[in-house]
């Protein structure tokens, strides 16, 4: 009798203290592989926009200094050379630039739009403005996407376009804004 009790005992030891089972293990994994590819690209995602969360803001402040310019002086500043010229990086890439700098590609310096930024920038900005017997420049981005504008204008006008490369992949992120309407164009967002 005592042999029976203890060969009991040892099976329900056993069967208490039993380990995974290989499918079990494999199930485990493989839902930890998909939270973690959920994980990562909720991450990017919330990176990406971030980063043209930048852009948007700058680029509205862009306006809101060509508004104030505008009231004070009659006429939009043209401050860079053209729509593509791009400052505080002529050429922005997957780093940030201090705002503040010289301006070798401008017309005019940027200090005529009072903007100051919150920190150092990923994005480069360009401003372009003209009177209304001029026709603003469309912008014609690298995926074959185009932003014009009327070509009768009632009055001066401004574009303002923000470009950057944040992830250095050689893809571009813009945004585009411009006095012709409150809308802001986002082309190439996550970039």
């Amino acid at each position: 009798m005592e042999q029976i009790r203890e060969c009991r005992a040892r099976a329900r030891k056993r069967r208490t203290s039993r380990g995974l089972t290989l499918v079990e293990l494999l199930i485990v994994v493989a839902i930890v592989g998909v939270l973690a590819v959920i994980a990562v690209v909720s991450y990017k995602k919330i990176v990406a926009s971030s980063r043209v969360s930048e852009a948007t803001h700058m680029v509205q402040g862009i306006r809101a200094a060509q508004d104030r310019y505008k009231a004070e002086t009659g006429s939009y500043a043209n401050i860079s050379s053209s729509i593509n010229q791009f400052y505080p990086a002529a050429t922005p890439g997957a780093f940030k630039t201090q705002w503040g700098g010289p301006c070798t590609l401008c017309t005019t310096g940027w200090n005529a739009l009072a903007l100051k930024p919150d920190g150092p920038l990923e994005f480069g900005y360009a401003t372009v403005a003209g009177p209304a017997s001029a026709a603003a420049t469309a912008i014609t981005f690298a995926d074959g996407n185009t932003v014009s504008w009327p070509t009768s204008n009632t009055g001066p006008w401004f574009i303002v376009q923000a470009r950057g490369d944040t992830d250095g992949n050689g893809k571009f992120c813009s945004v585009v804004g411009s006095s012709y309407n409150n809308t802001l164009t986002i082309n190439e967002e996550g970039e």
